[in-house]
């Protein structure tokens, strides 16, 4: 259990975060230019939480990882 727990660390909820929210972007990318499908209102604004995400959590990768 202690071991389960000491790979909760903030590096990887962070990749996690980016592997999530940066997949789902990447899928919703694809099927918009690579499938032919075009997007409504709604996920168009639904986008946005995972570009911040995805940025804040390269921003935590790229920034803090001195601390970790």
């Amino acid at each position: 259990m202690s071991s389960l727990l000491s790979l909760l660390t903030p590096r990887t909820y962070a990749l996690l975060a980016l592997a999530t929210s940066g997949g789902m972007l990447l899928g919703a990318l694809g099927f918009q230019y690579l499938g032919g499908l075009e997007p409504c209102q709604l996920c168009m604004i639904q986008r946005f939480p995972h570009v911040l995400i995805v940025a804040g959590a390269v921003d935590l990768l790229l920034c803090c990882h001195a601390r970790w």
